[in-house]
């Protein structure tokens, strides 16, 4: 009995030291309690779908990735240092997209014409690859310089009617009415290019634009390529057909 009083006893001494300190003043710094959470809707928007687990993935390794780049960028000072990092980035596509084709005939063909207030609209067929077909409009001021003009691709997507939708013919007209000529062409799956075709629906077997992007990117991919050559091949052969146009100016040809 006589040990049990002594070990409570010196119990309560130490936690009393404890407390206040060999000098006997309070100078431990005292640590508030854990609360719990109890906010439901804590990160709610990114946790609520657990489907989206993937992509939010995804995501953090993007930006993670976003950091490294921007470091690098930051670190740019001389042309030089800009000519490397472009022959980089030029690399690092050509080896996630493959190998272009060779160049084949264009074989273009104006299938009509449009004549508008200060400018004219020809509807342009052209094949980036044999049996390839692209569609699209090349929109042709009035009163072009005997030197050509600037020529501006218009390469727009995610609308089913691509380059006809208002919103984009404002951005094309800006630029026509500034003296420039606009080709745009449809992207696989927009406008005059349904990839997959049926003609019970009068529509993409498919789906929507974006959906035949994704549909035949698919089947790319199985085969050991990317859809974004085939994206970029159409807009490299658009450039050169603007190039066989004596109205522009083939030193000044840019993209949007």
């Amino acid at each position: 009995m006589r040990r049990l009083v002594f070990l409570i006893a010196g119990s309560l001494i130490l936690l009393s030291w404890a407390h206040t300190g060999s000098t006997g003043s309070s100078s431990v710094v005292q640590t508030p309690p854990v609360t719990e959470n109890l906010d439901v809707f804590h990160r709610w928007i990114r946790w609520n779908n657990p489907g989206s687990f993937l992509i939010n993935h995804l995501i953090d390794l993007a930006d993670g990735y976003h950091e490294i780049r921007d470091k690098e960028i930051a670190a740019l000072r001389t042309r030089e240092d800009w000519e490397n990092r472009q022959e980089l980035v030029r690399g690092k596509l050509m080896d996630l997209m493959g190998p272009f084709p060779g160049k084949t005939p264009l074989n273009p063909q104006i299938t009509g014409t449009l004549y508008k207030d200060g400018y004219r609209v020809e509807k342009i067929v052209y094949e980036s690859m044999p049996g390839l077909y692209v569609t699209g409009a090349l929109f042709i001021p009035e009163g072009i310089d005997p030197g050509g003009a600037p020529a501006i691709l218009n390469f727009i997507g995610h609308n089913q009617i691509a380059f006809r939708a208002e919103l984009y013919q404002i951005i094309i007209l800006n630029l026509v009415k500034k003296g420039m000529i606009v080709f745009a062409i449809d992207p696989p799956g927009q406008g005059e290019r349904v990839q997959y075709y049926d003609p019970e629906i009068e529509f993409s077997s498919i789906g929507y634009s974006v959906i035949e992007h994704c549909y035949a990117g698919n089947q790319v991919f199985l085969s050991g390529a990317s859809i974004a050559k085939y994206f970029t091949w159409d807009g490299i052969r658009a450039i050169d057909y603007l190039l066989t146009r004596s109205e522009v100016d083939s030193s000044r040809i840019g993209v949007t």
